[in-house]
């Protein structure tokens, strides 16, 4: 066994021991506050159920989830494909 084999193994071990030191870390810290979360039953929503313009609160009630925009009007998609066959009047 030479030198540069030793020291090959040492830096392999101490990664290996450094990685399982973190997930353990992690593991330690995560795991308590995922089970006081599930206790006090929190909720996140991807989609809130109103924005707020100002004053005035907007509901989202007829309007449909967009992946790209957040709400859309019934029929948008429909739009978006009658749009996209035909050329565009004036481009900014």
């Amino acid at each position: 066994m030479n030198a540069r084999t030793l020291i090959s193994g040492f830096r392999t071990g101490r990664a290996i021991r450094l990685v399982g030191w973190n997930l353990l870390t992690a593991a330690v810290l995560l795991i308590p506050i995922e089970l006081g979360l599930r206790l006090f039953d929190f909720e996140f929503a991807l989609a809130p159920p109103q924005v707020e313009f100002g004053d005035d609160p907007v509901e989202t009630r007829g309007f449909l989830v967009d992946p790209d925009v957040l709400w859309v009007p019934p029929g948008y998609s429909a739009r978006v494909a009658a749009a996209r066959g035909q050329r565009p009047s004036m481009v900014f």
